[in-house]
């Protein structure tokens, strides 16, 4: 099976590390936080192995495609 690279977007970075902020705050465990961020990072670079998940948005960015996760279940 063909494996690709998947990069975060500068923009992406910045958002995670709101995310992690948030629920960190939040819930006052920074632990599950940092969970909370692997668990997303780990979903993104899925896409090394199915790359054509999620909505084309070549609108956007050309070849850019923006893929829906659903979280459940915040720690606070």
């Amino acid at each position: 099976m063909k494996r690709y690279d998947v990069y975060l977007m500068p923009d992406a970075i910045k958002d995670l590390e709101n995310i992690y902020g948030y629920i960190s705050n939040k819930s006052g465990f920074p632990e599950r936080a940092w969970a909370y961020i692997e668990k997303l990072r780990q979903k993104c670079h899925e896409l090394k192995t199915a790359p054509l998940r999620g909505l084309q948005r070549d609108d956007l960015m050309e070849n850019l495609r923006i893929r829906e996760i659903e979280i459940t279940n915040l720690p606070f």
